[in-house]
């Protein structure tokens, strides 16, 4: 299909890997760490650095820096991951690291003269967030204070550019990173900038009182030139959610807020509604051919309540949505 790429490939096997950390499934893991070692095939070792893997493809065929953080993300996830795959990972954070500017920024772009939010401007809401996430996922399990600090500066920035710029992506990259962040130093205001983003995030949930869109009951609007749009929702949703339920988390972390921790509830709980909504299921698929049905549609998630086509990222943000909101307790 028109736009696939590595880094759709590289979100699939972080999903497979989440999930087979989830269930301890040996297959998935098996099969996520197959989709690893293929997708390290198209990296390499920098000549001049023999401890930072880089990505082969140009950022305009497939985002260097975004493959990167989430490839480091998916072997991180994997369980069972031997020493030889971490070392792997840290190499791609090594090559995250030399993207980082002083000023917080990730340089996610591969001209070194490049002004990225120009060169790419809605890679801005995606690709700092992934490579923010990774660095501090990689600063769990290989500690290192540069590591802290370069996760620190960076949601620094990216919130003051929210403020500026908000978006929903932008919110939902972000918010995964800070609640690492937060878990490692147990900061108020790295808790509060998680309630920042997501109460923000909330308020473009669509109600599931709106007797207009009943099926975007649960979604959230789209957003374009700086402004909500009443458009329909669709598979980004998982995205949503999964920042979501890290808010839910963070909030049960801290001395306890009542009013919030219901708000974020029924939120999640609306998310995961209108996600699920977007599935293929035995009972929505009886139309089809069966070896077909079984073997392709059932437990994919489709675009959009008006796209019924399967693209393999829309269903790996519906895996890693639907594992936040499980590891959440919210639906408790």
């Amino acid at each position: 299909m028109d736009g696939d790429h590595d880094l759709h490939q590289a979100t699939a096997a972080l999903a497979l890997a989440q999930a087979a950390r989830f269930a301890g499934d040996d297959r998935q893991a098996t099969v996520a760490s197959q989709a690893i070692l293929t997708l390290l095939a198209v990296t390499r070792i920098d000549p001049a650095d023999p401890n930072c893997r880089v990505p082969v493809r140009a950022s305009a065929a497939c985002n260097r820096v975004g493959f990167a953080a989430v490839l480091a993300l998916a072997v991180y996830e994997l369980p069972g991951a031997d020493e030889k795959l971490i070392a792997e990972a840290e190499r791609l954070c090594c090559f995250l690291q030399k993207q980082l500017r002083p000023d917080g920024s990730v340089h996610y772009t591969d001209g070194p003269a490049d002004v990225p939010a120009q060169v790419d401007p809605a890679g801005v809401n995606e690709y700092p967030g992934y490579a923010l996430h990774a660095l501090a996922v990689s600063d769990r399990l290989r500690p290192a204070a540069w590591k802290t600090e370069a996760v620190k500066r960076g949601t620094d920035h990216y919130r003051a550019y929210f403020k500026s710029k908000p978006h929903p992506m932008l919110a939902a990259t972000l918010t995964p990173a800070l609640a690492e962040l937060y878990l490692r130093t147990k900061s108020a205001d790295t808790a509060a900038a998680v309630f920042e983003l997501n109460d923000w995030l909330i308020g473009l949930q669509y109600p599931a009182s709106d007797p207009r869109h009943p099926m975007w009951a649960g979604g959230f609007r789209q957003w374009a030139n700086g402004q909500p749009v009443d458009a329909v929702p669709g598979a980004e949703c998982g995205a949503y959610l999964q920042s979501l339920a890290c808010a839910y988390q963070i909030n049960r972390l801290i001395p306890p807020d009542p009013a919030r921790e219901a708000r974020y509830k029924q939120a999640v709980l609306d998310a995961v509604q209108f996600l699920t909504g977007l599935q293929y299921l035995e009972s929505n698929t009886r139309h089809f051919e069966n070896t077909f049905r079984a073997t392709t549609l059932i437990g994919g998630f489709y675009l959009s309540p008006a796209d019924g086509n399967l693209r393999i990222d829309a269903t790996a943000r519906g895996v890693c949505g639907m594992l936040g909101f499980l590891q959440s307790g919210a639906e408790r």
